[in-house]
């Protein structure tokens, strides 16, 4: 049952017994008559004292970094529910459900040839037109230090360059974050290209875009020196890496800055001034004030934002009136602190002459929980395109009317469309159908294979509209989750005229390659056709032709020969290492990648195929303007960094397997010599991936088990191992053949693609969606028809870099949306899962979740701070730390809920067996199990399985060391309390596993995952929300303030002093150490109240008090003892285990899949405690026993303390 289905029985009753056993959880206060509780898991609580103190085209499956996806991702087609919708309603917002084109369409007809007002995404472009008196307004405001040097002049500037070039440089400003630029050389043939800029201060006052001139403060690092005997320049390889500069002045700015500021004429320079328009930036609000705002593209600092200084909580909103060129004052916002994180707002630069640009506040966004306005946030925050303009509408009116544009009608082009099969393989929804296969069988044993790319070209001219804004776009923009994608192309074009819709005849380039039964080819010189698809497939579908599923479908034949071509061709260019297979998480399931590899990859091969093949065209007749896609080499230290860290298990990573990180070196299991394997060379395995493995074998499914052994991510050596590979592996980028390429007998790495291991490559098969594709099928067909290249080397050059960026953009946008959707499913039902540690710092534990590589870094660190320790971490090894507590942890039964392993020393700290999810197995084992997988032999696997568990320790490290717990509690065995506290340390290190809970919170303005609850052990659970949070999750935050020299009346006086105190009960609470009592029955008695209680001399024993105030003491100032209801102001964490198929309360054992169950958990604060009397029931065992004393008789009646509590969060 899960947390939902708890509380909505109390929709159908007034009281609800839930046979739950929660726990309650307790913290004595001792000196003051206040306390704070929290109730826990399957009976845990705590008790908080308040007063103490590429469609696979590219295959860049190597990428690295969080925000780096890889080309193979982006190459996938996406469609509006690739990731499932069925968390969501699917009655979306307008915006969600209308194409962008039709909203445009109406939009233009509404206001005719007016001048249309600006728009949303229009502000955050273009920025806004600000007339004279709003530019000059002034805050009263003084700067402590000045953090800016004064810019040089012009005169002054170019004085400089011509004095000194070697040393100053004119340069194109790129912001690549908050403490980070890069300078881009605007003199080509100087041997200085790039210049990094370390720190804010370094670049003045400056934009994105800017002409500035850079000092460069290492010159001597980087300026050339020969070698004469040897002719050879000593610096050639530190003027990319290591040339760092300052900037001195601006020659021309993208945004308005006052004239004193640039060192020019402040005459000279209204009017250019006057012609630019002021920026509009999405922001976050800073964590400590509320007149500061963060831009979250981080090109600028922080803005100070126009407020009234005796109003801390209210912000000022604005709005812009474009008529005047200026503001009006619209609405105040009062900010509760606690929803900091759910807003996010649009703040117009107005100037910057201080530190912090001035800015006004003209809109705040609030998500209320809302994936629309979620998914509009992200939008806004990337500037995702969405209305096409005007005369891209008419561009595609006068396509839509042109009825002459026939496509059969063409001379020019072959008409295929009787003579092949062609059929389409696109996720289930999609709409813009770029690529279509066809094959036919020749009388030889050979087949022709037809790959058919849409011809973009023939109705998208170059340099029209609609072509002018695709270059800006440059990409479509995929935001999943059943939301219509922000096309590069208008729909009807994108999802009809240039879609492969089936039967509908459509132009196209096509590829035809002769290839036999092992996939070796001949390929034939592209041709422009007219093809017509004959059906179009999902994924899906195809995975059920492949698997057998499917009986009779049209294509099945042709389907089938396909695949065991591209399998041929993928084992040709991945070796072992295609049978790696991507790691299927919770959140994912249903997602039609994970259910169909095998049919993504056979699409995949003929892309890759394709877009390497038209590369090697292209770069034989256009050798120097080419737009290439290229991926740089790892750095050659971290290589071999890695390698010396990973020197046995690189070797064992599937993904990597046949690839060659330095040369001599390929990393293969077969190329490891047993000699080197030794019983030291181990690695973890998790209990629940080994019981998987062992029951597939079992049940004979040794496809199923092989599966499970070649996802990397599911084990934890091997999964750190690969992540630290990813995270230095460089970014793909476009670049023009010219740029990189001055030999073309000697070809250079930065040309080619190293994860691929392909040259040349570049993107050719979906020019739907991206530009590069279009730039392509242009010089194809001018090669073609024999003409010169339709760009020029510059024009390439500059397209790169603007397409790169925007790819970059689109790929952050679409992992962000991921984490959104994440988000909101969490919200619904959080999650349990393992995850491995990937470091341990004195700060805290860094994680990494399996299959989750785009949840937001912030969400895979817990702070020690967080798990409420008892001294600081003490270091056992370089590797290892270990963590104290100090904690009260008790059953509501009185004696041990779990098997004690061993009563010596019961009063000296324990030490609890850190490795409980975990068996450890030699690595020559794993490989020799690895090799009878792949043989596919049922009996050799048996066999191997059988050696490998035999010759294998699969036992757990306190069985092996008795020292170890598993547990651990403040009682005993006898019922006695020796000892308040326990006393207990566990060791965290490097590839540990451990189970953590997932939920979501709102993160600038958006709810992503985050973590909950660290699952240490049974009795031993750490609520991360309130310990990181108290106020929001125990109370709430007041926004009144408490300046007031007079007071009202009592009334007032408790209004605004109430909500301080309280906030400061909560943090107090947390702070202080709490207790946790398990196996506590909760009543629930509707969706915000419950009750439970506790024996009184259960809770005398274990020095558990309720502190209180009487209701005489609060109206009279009396006290009364024997009151029997009391209020209190203590609080609770609530927690019960809900696995899955059994009842609430029930342990979920450590061998247990992650997914299997949860941790349903709420936070309350206690409302009222009454001291209640009970009659005793007979005991059936206590009535047959003799007693030695007559005269002793047990009291008729059970004196108990019920508590009441009310929900927080």
């Amino acid at each position: 049952m899960g947390a939902s289905s708890i509380l909505s029985e109390d929709s159908r009753s007034n009281r609800v017994e839930t046979g739950t056993e929660d726990t309650v959880l307790y913290r004595r206060n001792g000196t003051v008559e206040d306390s704070s509780y929290f109730i826990n898991d399957n009976g845990t609580s705590e008790n908080l004292s308040v007063f103490e103190d590429d469609e696979y085209d590219n295959g860049d499956y190597y990428s690295a970094s969080d925000d780096q996806s890889t080309d193979e991702e982006e190459d996938q087609r996406y469609s509006p529910s690739e990731f499932g919708d069925e968390t969501f309603p699917t009655h979306f917002a307008e915006e969600f459900v209308e194409s962008n084109y039709e909203e445009s369409v109406k939009l233009y007809q509404r206001f005719g040839q007016r001048e249309i007002g600006p728009l949303e995404h229009d502000i955050l472009k273009n920025g806004i037109r600000l007339s004279e008196h709003a530019r000059n307004r002034k805050i009263k405001h003084k700067d402590k230090r000045k953090y800016y040097e004064a810019f040089l002049s012009k005169d002054k500037m170019l004085q400089r360059l011509r004095e000194d070039p070697e040393r100053y440089k004119k340069c194109t400003l790129k912001i690549e974050g908050a403490h980070l630029a890069v300078c881009k050389n605007m003199g080509k043939s100087d041997p200085v290209q790039y210049i990094q800029i370390s720190g804010r201060s370094k670049c003045g006052r400056t934009f994105n875009g800017d002409e500035v001139l850079v000092e460069i403060l290492n010159l001597d690092q980087v300026k050339k020196k020969k070698i004469e005997r040897l002719n050879i320049d000593i610096n050639r390889h530190n003027r990319e890496k290591f040339a760092y500069g300052k900037i001195l002045g601006c020659f021309h700015s993208t945004r308005p800055l006052d004239s004193h500021l640039l060192g020019q004429d402040p005459i000279a320079n209204t009017e250019e001034s006057e012609m630019q328009n002021n920026p509009v930036f999405v922001c976050t609000l800073d964590e400590s004030c509320n007149y500061l705002m963060k831009p979250v593209c981080k090109t600028i600092p922080k803005i100070h934002v126009l407020h009234d200084p005796r109003k801390t909580y209210l912000i000022k909103v604005f709005k812009y009136c474009s008529e005047t060129r200026d503001f009006e004052y619209d609405r105040p916002l009062k900010m509760d602190p606690g929803l900091k994180s759910s807003y996010i707002f649009l703040v117009a630069y107005i100037n910057w002459t201080s530190n912090y640009p001035l800015g006004m506040v003209i809109d705040a966004i609030y998500t209320e929980d809302s994936f629309s306005t979620g998914m509009r946030i992200l939008r806004l925050m990337h500037q995702v395109p969405k209305l096409y303009d005007r005369d891209t509408v008419q561009g595609v009116r006068k396509i839509l009317r042109d009825e002459c544009r026939d496509s059969r009608a063409s001379v020019e082009r072959k008409d295929l469309c009787e003579k092949i099969n062609a059929f389409t393989i696109d996720p289930k929804d999609s709409k813009d159908l770029d690529d279509a296969l066809s094959v036919e069988c020749n009388d030889e044993d050979t087949v022709l294979v037809g790959i058919h790319i849409s011809d973009v070209t023939h109705l998208v001219k170059q340099d029209d509209a609609i072509d002018t804004e695709a270059q800006e776009r440059a990409t479509t923009f995929y935001p999943g989750q059943g939301i219509n994608p922000y096309h590069m192309l208008p729909e009807p074009l994108a999802t009809d005229l240039c879609s492969f819709v089936p039967g509908k005849p459509r132009n196209a380039i096509s590829l035809f390659f002769k290839m036999n039964s092992e996939a070796n080819l001949i390929g034939f010189p592209p041709c422009k056709t007219i093809i017509k698809s004959r059906r179009r497939y999902s994924y899906e579908d195809v995975q059920d032709v492949i698997d057998g599923r499917s009986e009779g479908t049209i294509h099945s034949t042709e389907i089938l020969k396909l695949f065991e071509l591209a399998k041929q061709m993928r084992k040709r260019r991945l070796g072992p290492a295609m049978s790696s297979l991507p790691v299927e998480t919770p959140l994912e399931e249903g997602d039609s990648a994970s259910k169909s590899v095998e049919a993504h990859y056979l699409v995949e091969e003929f892309m890759v195929l394709s877009n390497h093949y038209v590369g090697q065209i292209l770069m034989g007749i256009f050798p120097t303007c080419v737009p290439l896609r290229c991926q740089n080499p790892p750095p050659e230290e971290k290589v071999k960094q890695w390698l010396e860290d990973n020197e046995i298990i690189a070797h064992f990573i599937i993904k990597l397997q046949g690839v060659q990180p330095l040369p001599g070196v390929q990393l293969n299991m077969q190329n490891i010599d047993p000699g080197r394997l030794r019983h030291r060379h181990i690695t973890p395995l998790q209990k629940c991936t080994w019981n998987a493995i062992r029951e597939f074998v079992d049940k004979k499914d040794i496809e199923s088990a092989k599966s499970i052994m070649d996802t990397d991510e599911l084990h934890p050596g091997i999964s750190l191992a690969l992540q630290d590979w990813m995270d230095f592996q460089e970014t793909a980028s476009y670049r023009c053949s010219g740029d990189v390429i001055e030999n073309p007998s000697s070809i250079p790495v930065e040309a080619k693609h190293f994860s691929l291991a392909s040259f040349p490559y570049v993107h050719f098969t979906s020019p739907i969606r991206r530009y590069t594709d279009i730039i392509v099928h242009r010089m194809l067909c001018a090669a073609l028809d024999k003409r010169e290249s339709p760009y020029s080397h510059d024009e390439i050059s500059n397209l790169c870099e603007h397409i790169s960026e925007r790819t970059k953009r689109a790929k952050l946008y679409q992992k962000e949306c991921q984490a959104l959707l994440w988000g909101k499913k969490l919200q619904k039902t959080p999650i349990l899962i393992n995850t491995f540690i990937s470091n341990v710092t004195d700060e805290g534990i860094s994680l990494v979740f399996p299959g989750m590589r785009k949840m937001p870094s912030k969400y895979r660190e817990i702070p020690f701070k967080l798990l409420q320790v008892s001294k600081r971490p003490d270091s056992e090894t370089d590797l290892q730390l270990a963590l104290h507590w100090s904690r009260r942890v008790y059953h509501r039964r009185g004696k041990y809920s779990f098997k004690s392993q061993t009563e010596e020393k019961p009063l000296e700290c324990q030490r609890l067996d850190p490795y409980q999810r975990t068996h450890f197995v030699q690595l020559r084992q794993w490989g020799h199990l690895h090799e009878k997988m792949r043989s596919g032999v049922v009996k050799e696997v048996h066999k191997a399985m059988k050696e490998f568990t035999k010759t294998t320790n699969l036992v757990s490290l306190h069985k092996l060391e008795p020292g170890r717990k598993i547990d651990v509690t403040s009682e005993f065995p006898d019922g006695k309390i020796l000892k308040q506290t326990c006393d207990f340390s566990m060791t965290f290190c490097r590839g540990q596993v451990l189970s953590i809970q997932l939920s979501a919170e709102a993160e600038k303005g958006v709810i992503v995952p985050s973590l909950q609850l660290f699952n240490m052990t049974r009795n031993s659970k750490y609520c991360l929300q309130h310990t990181r949070d108290p106020v929001k999750f125990l109370a709430k935050y007041s926004t009144t303030g408490t300046n007031c020299n007079r007071f009202k009346s009592v009334s007032h006086y408790l209004s605004i002093w109430t909500p301080v105190i309280e906030m400061e009960f909560a943090t107090s609470a947390v702070r202080d150490h709490s207790c946790t009592i398990n196996a506590v029955p909760v009543n629930f008695i509707s969706q915000k109240t419950g009750k439970f209680s506790l024996g009184v001399w259960y809770c005398i024993e274990r020095d558990i008090e309720f502190p209180y105030l009487s209701c005489k003491f609060i109206v009279m100032g009396e006290i009364d003892n024997e009151e029997k209801e009391k209020y209190c102001a203590d609080y609770l964490c609530i927690r019960c285990e809900i696995p899955d198929g059994m009842p609430p309360g029930t342990y979920m054992k450590s061998d247990t899949m992650p997914n299997r169950g949860l941790v349903w958990m709420a936070h309350a604060k206690i409302t009222k405690v009454v001291h209640i009397e009970e009659e005793r029931k007979p005991n059936p065992e206590s009535a047959q026993a003799s007693s030695s004393n007559e005269n002793d008789e047990k009291p008729k009646t059970i004196k108990k303390w019920e508590v009441e509590f009310q929900n927080t969060s």
